[in-house]
């Protein structure tokens, strides 16, 4: 529990450029992978609620 709990504050900290790619990485990396995708699909669903909304402005 630990470690997640490390996962997600590290998560949290990344900018959003950097969270996204490694979201999309780790979702492709696990899609062949049911129990490891969706582990992947909780721990950013959970954290996808704690960070700001994307709102770009031009």
């Amino acid at each position: 529990m630990k470690e997640i709990t490390e996962l997600v504050q590290v998560l949290l900290s990344m900018s959003t450029n950097t969270y996204l790619e490694c979201k999309y990485t780790l979702l492709a990396v696990s899609k062949d992978n049911p129990k490891l995708n969706n582990f992947i699909n909780v721990l950013f669903g959970l954290t996808d609620k704690s960070r700001p909304l994307l709102i770009e402005m031009k």
